[in-house]
């Protein structure tokens, strides 16, 4: 049991300056109630769950059994939007294929232009010549 001079202190820490009973009782009832308590059990489920993801993502083996996915997932996508532009040209539909080819090529082309300037010094650094590495990064 508490000595009444440290209750006196908490009250003062607390900003507690009369001995009302009720804000006693509801500091000594916070987040006891059952919707706080699963808001808690919740809120440290979640930290667990994503602290033993981080744990599990970092074993070499499933990083690379990630990366692998995600490769697998992109080049399957690619892939049925080109099957979907082609059965859009054999269905008669050309300018739709069209369309859907564009939107295929588009984030490549952006790319070779962005990275074009850098891709390319780089390149002429370990080549040694300007037109070669013009060339390099054009069929790479």
């Amino acid at each position: 049991m508490a000595s009444p001079e440290s209750q006196g202190e908490n009250r003062g820490l607390l900003g507690i300056e009369d001995d009302s009973s009720d804000v006693i009782e509801d500091i000594k009832n916070y987040r006891k109630d059952c919707w706080s308590r699963v808001k808690d059990g919740f809120s440290t489920f979640k930290e667990k769950a994503t602290n033993l993801q981080a744990q599990v993502q970092s074993v070499d083996t499933v990083a690379k059994l990630m990366m692998i996915a995600g490769r697998a997932g992109f080049i399957y996508d690619y892939v049925s939007d080109a099957g979907v532009g082609v059965q859009l040209q054999e269905g008669g539909n050309p300018i739709w294929a069209k369309i859907v080819f564009f939107f295929m090529a588009i984030p490549y082309l952006l790319l070779y232009i962005a990275l074009a300037p850098v891709a390319q010094s780089k390149l002429m650094k370990v080549v040694g010549n300007r037109r070669a590495s013009i060339i390099l990064w054009t069929t790479l």
